[in-house]
């Protein structure tokens, strides 16, 4: 984590990235639980730019509205007072950094990356149904601003690190950044954000973001899983990337390693293609709310590099590819001809040195090679092959005049598969280069059967997500079920406790809910279950976990989160609960919940908390109904 004082260094520079002027006001209205919509909607009003833009994003298809969106006091009830602070923020970064000081640091790529990142981000979210997909969208925009404030507060020296690293290699740009800066990016921007009022879960996601993996985060944590969604949704913007600034060949390794990262979060090839569709129809429709200006990306032509063969033209087998290294040209064109009348591809090099660039970039499966030439010879050869990734499964056949045993177990111990003595007799050449191909053929039967088994155990991963996932989740609503909600609970309590901190929880029941489906039908009460979850996942705040525990039961956990706190969090709900009613065609149904609403003392047990709960929603119930109390 970010010294703080570091921290106070970097928030002097007046470059550094903030929010300014109505932006500033805006958010600093929506970081107190006492928030005023009307006061919010008026200070969005005083600047007739950010008020369209937040218009434009409450009508757009990513954030799903049931209705058009007029006014700015629709927009403002419809996202909820975080989301249109986390927007407001978005807005107003993008249009303050635009572009900047820094010569080396690519700002309009910085945003479209980032713009997409969020894009994608709420699309993966929205997939695997692990994180608020809302919530996900601006942590992907804000994900990489850390490199925005070392491009801000340090223009000439990140201009110099970019200049010497890049951004294609993230390891190594943040072991530099931390080394240079005394802290990398990742680190910046986590502490930025919480500056910024984010909440803990979310900066120590950005944290991790780049390699969830190599983090501190803890397996199966709602910050490792958030930080998932971003490592995916930025492999998706740098596949992207890629497509711009590479080759064909790069673009194909990105390809890979992204379906690898799929994979592991149990998204498989033809869902991801279909996430890559959608994400790049939507970024294009947010780049003009952001104003960014977008590129063109056909992600499909990057998840299908081949086309398969059909069932009436079979795949050819591959070629050996066999590089014959030696200075006798006349030797060379006999060991061609043999060569290519056993369909091999063949490559000539006159020498080792030659034949080692040629070796790089063809990837030989055989080298037949003399001992003796000028430049590097065949010994020196074979070791500098050996000690290349590429070289260590090439077959080596070596051509020597020289038999003793001694310079023969030189060239095995180098790492010469086989030889044959010149001058060379037919017959041992061809026995030697058939034990070559069937070297040759064994392991490419080797690899295939690796791959076979990495592709099985892959779809096996992809098939337990998907099983961990479908256990996790309410089928209805799509939040979080019972069982979900009592390991959260678990997890929840023993890192306030040792934290020292303080934690609520709210249990609401819907009112009236069996006479709703006693007039209506259990269609019209699914619908209604459907739009309380929905409901409450947009006005609950960013650390709440939201989940449904029983038929019309829900469960809110709120960490950090004191009894005062925790009341007022009831009321916001139960009120943006009442204020939107339930329509379908003709039928409007008002919809009011009982809210019972306790905090953890020093001895409670999630037991004990669940069953204070309730004996809170009773309390409410025989109090009217449409209430909070807590207990």
């Amino acid at each position: 984590m970010l010294d703080p004082a570091r921290l106070e260094e970097l928030k002097a520079s007046s470059n550094l990235p903030s929010p300014r002027g109505v932006a500033l006001e805006i958010l600093r209205l929506t970081q107190s639980e006492q928030a005023n919509h009307l006061r919010l909607v008026h200070a969005i009003q005083a600047d007739p730019a950010l008020t369209g833009k937040l218009i434009k994003a409450a009508n757009s298809p990513l954030l799903g509205m049931a209705r058009p969106v007029l006014a700015v006091s629709d927009a403002v009830m419809l996202l909820g007072i975080s989301m249109v602070r986390q927007l407001v923020l978005g807005f107003s970064l993008v249009n303050e950094h635009h572009a900047g000081e820094c010569v080396g640091f690519d700002y309009l790529a910085y945003w479209q990356d980032s713009l997409l990142t969020a894009v994608a981000a709420h699309a993966v979210a929205q997939q695997m149904k692990i994180a608020n997909a809302e919530e996900t969208f601006v942590l992907g925009l804000l994900s990489q601003v850390g490199r925005l404030v070392l491009a801000s507060a340090h223009p000439d020296r990140y201009r110099r690190l970019l200049q010497e690293i890049g951004t294609h290699k993230p390891q190594a740009l943040t072991q530099t950044e931390t080394a240079v800066f005394g802290a990398s990016h990742l680190e910046i921007g986590a502490a930025l954000l919480q500056d910024w009022g984010f909440p803990r879960k979310f900066t120590l996601a950005v944290g991790a973001h780049e390699d969830p993996e190599r983090g501190d985060l803890l397996p199966h944590s709602h910050e490792y899983r958030i930080a998932v969604v971003l490592n995916l949704a930025w492999e998706i913007a740098r596949l992207l990337r890629a497509g711009q600034d590479h080759s064909q060949e790069q673009l194909q390794q990105h390809s890979h390693a992204l379906l690898f990262h799929a994979a592991r979060v149990g998204i498989d090839e033809e869902p991801l293609t279909m996430l890559l569709t959608t994400a790049v129809e939507r970024w294009k429709e947010w780049a003009q709310i952001f104003e960014i200006q977008a590129y063109a990306a056909e992600p499909l032509t990057f998840m299908t590099p081949t086309q398969p063969q059909s069932a009436e033209a079979p795949s050819k087998p591959t070629p050996i590819r066999s590089l014959i290294v030696d200075d006798d040209s006349a030797l060379t064109q006999i060991l061609r001809r043999l060569l290519v009348s056993s369909q091999h591809e063949v490559m000539i090099a006159p020498d080792g040195r030659e034949a080692l660039e040629m070796a790089i970039q063809f990837q030989p499966d055989i080298v037949i090679t003399d001992w003796m030439m000028p430049q590097m010879n065949g010994l020196q050869l074979t070791r500098a092959l050996r000690e290349t990734r590429a070289g260590q499964n090439v077959y080596i056949l070596f051509l020597t005049s020289l038999d003793s045993e001694e310079r023969l177990l030189e060239a095995f111990d180098a790492g010469v598969d086989d030889y044959v003595v010149k001058p060379i007799a037919p017959r041992a050449l061809t026995g030697r280069l058939l034990a070559a191909e069937r070297n040759v053929q064994q392991r490419r039967a080797l690899t295939q059967d690796i791959d076979e088994v990495r592709r099985m155990a892959q779809e096996l991963s992809v098939n337990n997500r998907k099983l961990q996932q479908s256990a996790l989740t309410d089928p209805l609503t799509g939040v979080p079920n019972r069982r979900y909600a009592l390991d959260r609970l678990e997890q929840d309590i023993s890192l306030e406790r040792r934290r020292n901190g303080a934690l609520s929880i709210i249990v609401l029941d819907i009112d009236y809910f069996k006479r709703i489906n006693d007039l209506h039908g259990h269609d019209v009460g699914d619908a209604v279950l459907q739009h309380v979850a929905g409901i409450l996942r947009a006005k609950a705040r960013l650390q709440d976990s939201i989940c449904r525990i029983g038929g019309e039961e829900f469960l809110v956990i709120c960490p950090d989160t004191r009894q005062e706190d925790a009341q007022r969090c009831g009321e916001r709900l139960r009120s943006a609960l009442e204020a939107v009613p339930y329509q379908n065609q003709d039928l409007c149904i008002v919809v009011t919940a009982s809210f019972g609403a306790v905090t953890m003392t020093v001895d409670m047990t999630s037991s004990d908390l669940m069953k204070c709960a309730d004996q809170a929603v009773y309390r409410a119930k025989q109090q009217g109904r449409n209430c909070v109390v807590t207990a």
